[in-house]
C-alpha cells in the first residue's frame, strides 16, 4: 500500500522494516518534485495484530495529508511513534 506520511513518521516506517521509500519520493525531474519525500510503500500485513498497526499508519497518512483525525473523526493530531515503539515492543512486525 502507498501512503503519503510525515516525514518523522515515513522515517518510523522505513526504520521499523514496516516499508520503504519510493524510489522518486523527494526526487526532482526537469526541476519538478514527482512525488513527496514522505511517500513509501508500507508492507501487507499477515496477522490480526500487524492489520491494527497497519491501520494506525493509515491514520497517521490521513492526518498528516488530509488534516483528518480519524481517532476522533476530526481534526488536528496523528502521529504513529508510541504505535511503532509498543508493537515493537511486543514482538508484532515483518517477518514475526
Amino acid at each position: 500500500m502507498h501512503l503519503t506520511l510525515h516525514p518523522h513518521d515515513a522515517a518510523l516506517v522505513i526504520s521499523s522494516g514496516w516499508g520503504e521509500r519510493h524510489p522518486l519520493a523527494g526526487r526532482q525531474i526537469f526541476g519538478k518534485r514527482l512525488l513527496p519525500s514522505g511517500f513509501v510503500m508500507v508492507y501487507a500485513p499477515r496477522t490480526e495484530e500487524q492489520v491494527a498497526l497497519l491501520m494506525e499508519i493509515v491514520r497517521a497518512g490521513a492526518w498528516w495529508v488530509g488534516g483528518v483525525d480519524l481517532w476522533k473523526g476530526k481534526g488536528v493530531g496523528g502521529g504513529i511513534t508510541g504505535v511503532v515503539t509498543r508493537m515493537r515492543g511486543e514482538g508484532v512486525g515483518v517477518g514475526v
